[in-house]
């Protein structure tokens, strides 16, 4: 039996205005969101390490003024001076 449709070619179908930007489109939302996370990161370590920076200087000044004291003895000021040298 011979078929009423000729046997053409499968055609594929054209993507439209919209579906030719599609994969491009993703393609940079992603790197966006990539680039986006990876500099938010950096900024949230570089905050982490600042303030653990300024935890230790304050530390480290409280250390310094317990160590000073009234200042009112000569123990005191020889005390501040053994604290100073560490």
């Amino acid at each position: 039996m011979i078929s009423a449709i000729p046997n053409l070619p499968a055609s594929r179908p054209r993507p439209g205005p919209v579906g030719r930007w599609y994969l491009p489109a993703m393609a940079l939302i992603g790197i966006g969101f990539g680039i986006s996370n990876y500099y938010s990161q950096s900024a949230t370590n570089a905050r982490i390490e600042s303030q653990i920076r300024e935890e230790e200087r304050l530390k480290r000044n409280r250390q310094l003024m317990d160590a000073y004291g009234h200042k009112d003895s000569l123990e005191d000021v020889e005390r501040a001076l053994k604290a100073y040298e560490k």
